[in-house]
């Protein structure tokens, strides 16, 4: 195998998939990046055999083949110099050269890489990539980072005919973004459970406009975009029942600008008990005022912000987590946020600048209704 590739392009490349690969107690092969040389371009690929990132880029190819780049290269090759970088392998030995720059590397036979199957039957839908890029960064945060529970480990998909949503909780809040799409490419309903790391992955590697084809089989998602393919192991679908969690009810309502709100939240939020983060939010007139404290260092604070309320419905007090609430605050990017609340009921989030998602938060309950 010889080819002759762009260096830019050669650490683009090894930058997408190098996070991917595995460790060799699971296969001795996977700690290693796949290549293959084939017509006019160079295919990379990495694994942990639960996920796998495949790369291709244009080379000018002297002759085809395929070896496996060892874990050196991922420290080699992203500090090449710029120009056109030589690659020449005989056998399991690799050459590399690059203006003055020469090395010699000790690859493995392509033989001994686990073989990665291609989706054959699947179901798709075509998404914007800018889109889906932004419905996985609003949901990440929410994804749950205990290990035990491992059903909220990651990002729910939803499919119906014309509809899609995608769902991440930790039990105490919980995100839900949804699209409509043009296709009527399958009738039945599909629910896909795809891993945090997938989802961080593959935010890494969206392209930031275009168009990105995903497709769904039984236990595997695979994400095709121009240059670059994602594939995932799905994790199994025991996610809860998430529409029982959103009221069907209209709370009352209010507006408040984001920004001033989030300032306000993490100004009170360094006077707060760092265990419990509890913060009471109390309406009077036009003004909200946001309040905590952190007795065990004598410590507290407030902050008052305008608000506008949407009814004569008297808006009850809150008590919530602070850093949970910031959390979604800061997920949003519109300028105006709209918050439903309802004594005992979580607290909805909405913007109408971004009229595709919605957040909830589990208020804490006031030690005096425990009492009571």
């Amino acid at each position: 195998m010889e080819f002759t590739i762009n260096s830019k392009e050669l650490k683009q490349a090894i930058t997408k998939v190098r996070g991917v690969t595995g460790s060799p107690i699971s296969h001795p092969a996977i700690e290693y990046i796949h290549a293959k040389a084939d017509a006019e371009r160079v295919a990379f690929m990495a694994t942990n055999l639960n996920l796998t990132a495949i790369c291709k880029v244009e080379a000018d190819v002297q002759a085809g083949g395929e070896i496996l780049f060892p874990p050196l290269c991922v420290e080699v090759f992203p500090d090449l110099p710029d120009g056109d970088v030589s690659i020449r392998c005989n056998a399991e030995k690799i050459a590399v050269s690059v203006g003055r720059f020469k090395s010699k590397l000790t690859g493995l036979s392509a033989e001994l890489y686990p073989v990665i199957e291609r989706l054959e039957t699947y179901d798709q839908i075509t998404m914007e990539a800018d889109q889906l890029a932004s419905a996985i960064r609003f949901l990440l945060p929410f994804t749950s980072t205990d290990k035990s529970r491992f059903e909220l480990d990651g990002i729910f998909w939803v499919l119906e005919k014309h509809r899609m949503e995608l769902v991440s909780t930790d039990g105490r809040r919980l995100g839900i973004v949804w699209n409509g799409y043009p296709e009527d490419s399958f009738t039945d309903k599909h629910e896909a459970l795809v891993s945090t790391h997938t989802c961080e992955t593959l935010l890494k590697t969206l392209p930031k406009s275009g168009v990105v084809i995903v497709r769904f089989a039984p236990r595997r998602i695979e994400f095709d975009m121009p240059g670059q393919v994602i594939q995932a192991n799905l994790l199994t679908p025991n996610f809860p029942q998430y529409h029982r969690i959103i009221p069907d009810e209209q709370f009352p309502e209010f507006t408040v600008e984001r920004k001033p709100m989030i300032e306000a939240l993490r100004r009170v939020a360094k006077v707060t008990d760092t265990e419990l983060c509890k913060v009471r939010m109390k309406f009077n007139g036009d003004t909200i005022t946001l309040d905590g404290e952190y007795s065990d260092k004598g410590a507290e604070g407030e902050e008052q912000l305008e608000y506008r309320p949407l009814s004569d419905e008297t808006l009850p007090e809150m008590l919530f987590n602070v850093h949970y609430m910031l959390d979604h605050l800061t997920t949003f990017k519109g300028d105006i946020l709209k918050f439903g609340v309802c004594k005992r009921k979580p607290i909805i989030i909405t913007c109408d600048e971004e009229p595709d998602r919605k957040a909830l938060v589990q208020p804490i309950r006031p030690p005096e209704e425990d009492e009571s």
